[in-house]
């Protein structure tokens, strides 16, 4: 017989489940592969990514418990490690019994750096996420790459965003105007660098707070002009 507790666990996801973000990350997802997939209209379609990153702000923010940063970690761990670190074994597998060895030598390099949750500073010190004469079969990586070196910022950020609203709001504008300044220099380096997405992740802390207020009245427009703000850049 289950126990009641595993039952009041799918009671409390079933009400916390969240529809609207839900369907972000399907769009999000889609963006993404029509962009892969060459599907024309979508040439700006690797802006799913900026809406993953402003999503996952804005539930790192709202799981976070400030008492218990030591779980915080740890259940990021079990939630995404296990098919992390399954994709990389299965893929030096596959790699070594089908691979030639200088695509294999490739797909090394890629590995070991995803290893210590790095990838997007193997791809930044490539060319550029758009150009195609590299073999890099875990170029998806990068993005959570991203994401965990984002996971180490969210106390401090957290932190600020309750007690040093001023300094939250210093470097989210830091981080937004740097990233749009260095992406007239170096495209690549806006891309996949944390300090050029950190806005992104923040404007998630941004929406946790005031969303509910704006979408009580104007829910529709809130999410379309939250949408076309993050399209335009």
């Amino acid at each position: 017989m289950l126990h009641k507790s595993f039952w009041l666990e799918l009671v409390i996801k079933a009400i916390t489940f969240r529809g609207d973000i839900q369907a972000l990350r399907g769009l999000a997802v889609l963006l993404v592969v029509f962009y892969h997939l060459k599907i024309p209209g979508f040439y700006n379609g690797f802006i799913g990514v900026d809406i993953f990153f402003v999503i996952s702000g804005y539930l790192m923010a709202s799981i976070y418990d400030s008492k218990s940063p030591k779980m915080f970690f740890i259940k990021r761990a079990r939630r995404l490690l296990p098919a992390y670190w399954a994709t990389l074994i299965l893929s030096l597998l596959v790699g070594f019994a089908v691979l030639a060895p200088p695509d294999f030598l490739q797909l090394k390099n890629q590995i070991l750096m995803s290893m210590f949750f790095i990838p997007n500073f193997f791809f930044w010190a490539q060319n550029s996420y758009f150009q195609v004469t590299d073999f890099n079969p875990l170029l998806n990586l990068w993005s959570l790459g991203v994401e965990f070196q984002f996971y180490l910022l969210v106390p401090l950020l957290c932190l600020m965003f309750l007690k040093y609203k001023w300094l939250f709001n210093l470097i989210f504008f830091a981080s937004f105007i740097a990233g749009l300044m260095v992406l007239t220099i170096s495209p690549k380096t806006s891309f996949f660098l944390v300090p050029f997405r950190l806005w992104e992740f923040m404007f998630g802390f941004y929406t946790l707070k005031y969303g509910h207020k704006i979408r009580t009245k104007f829910q529709a427009i809130y999410i379309y002009f939250a949408l076309s703000i993050i399209i335009l850049i």
